[in-house]
């Protein structure tokens, strides 16, 4: 008989019983790490679905089903500074808390292809939320019907979500935020963000946010109802289906005139060191100074100091956020 050193395993366990709850609550302690536990079916408890543990480390959760939860301190599975666990597949719904927590300083921890919809209970409410974390990743899955978000970063670093699809939560699909000073570095990307009573992603760093940047990359984002994506300052944001932000073409200021206003097509207001115009002629007579102006959601103007004459004079204009 082979003996498996440093690992526990719990095997197609069914139902909710005492004995099962304190089973798993044993083995994701930190008296047990490395622990494997798969094909475990809670539901209805009184208490939480698979307890909170304490500083766990590298435990595996795989093919969890975790529902009616009943206690509405935790999630469905919280981890409690957990250090390198994985949560591999999974069903997490109608919780009264949040579908998966990881909390207080859960660092480089991997969630991969989980489903938590339906947690609608009162408290928390999210899908999933990461809670002062750093180097954790979120990749596939589904977060739906959730009364709150669907993902919820707070004050979390170097997160990196991937190939999500968040869909008709009743707040945003994926929301980024943190307090002063705190958190940044984290990447939304190749997800999709549908239907949501909120955005689709938000990012929402509260006080001065002059250091930490997010990037929002590469995703598809849509029928969201408060709007597509709401962006912090110095948040990237590239290449998403459903928010432009970047577009160009051409335009004339006519003889006569020393204005045009453009309309630029874009999901959100530039700034000037978005825009950049390109003169296309010389034209008639010179037309002084050439620069931007009264820039907003829809249009910005371009201006001339001098009508520039029988010529016209034609530019190209190219925004694209920094």
């Amino acid at each position: 008989m082979v003996k498996r050193s440093k690992k526990d395993i719990v095997e197609n366990a069914l139902n909710s019983d005492q004995d099962l709850y304190e089973s798993v609550k044993r083995r994701l302690s930190k008296a047990h790490p490395n622990s494997v536990i798969t094909f475990v079916f809670m539901r209805q408890l009184d208490k939480d679905g698979l307890p909170r543990s304490a500083r766990a480390t590298s435990n595996s959760l795989i093919n969890i089903r975790v529902g009616h939860a009943g206690n509405n301190n935790d999630a469905g599975v919280a981890l409690y500074a957990g250090e390198l666990c994985k949560i591999i597949g999974g069903v997490f719904h109608d919780n009264l808390n949040n579908g998966i927590s990881l909390e207080a300083a859960s660092n480089r921890n991997q969630i991969v292809g989980a489903t938590c919809n339906s947690n609608t209970g009162g408290v928390g409410e999210q899908g999933l939320v990461i809670s002062n974390g750093l180097m954790n990743s979120v990749t596939g899955g589904y977060f739906e019907g959730n009364a709150g978000d669907g993902i919820e970063l707070d004050n979390s670093y170097l997160t990196a979500i991937s190939g999500v699809n968040c869909r008709s939560n009743g707040g945003n699909g994926i929301l980024v935020q943190a307090a002063t000073g705190n958190g940044g570095y984290n990447a939304v990307s190749g997800s999709i963000c549908s239907s949501n009573t909120g955005y689709g992603v938000m990012t929402a760093h509260a006080g001065a946010f002059t250091e930490y940047y997010d990037a929002i990359v590469g995703n598809a984002i849509y029928d969201n109802t408060a709007g597509e994506i709401a962006l912090d300052t110095l948040t990237i944001c590239r290449h998403n289906a459903g928010f432009v932000t970047e577009n160009s073409g051409s335009d004339t200021i006519a003889n006569g005139t020393t204005t045009k206003e453009v309309t630029h097509g874009c999901s959100y207001t530039p700034s000037l060191a978005d825009i950049t115009i390109t003169l296309g002629e010389d034209p008639t007579n010179s037309p002084g100074a050439v620069f931007v102006d009264t820039l907003g959601p829809v249009t910005f103007a371009v201006k001339c100091e001098n009508d520039p004459g029988a010529s016209n004079l034609d530019f190209g204009w190219s925004v694209r956020r920094h």
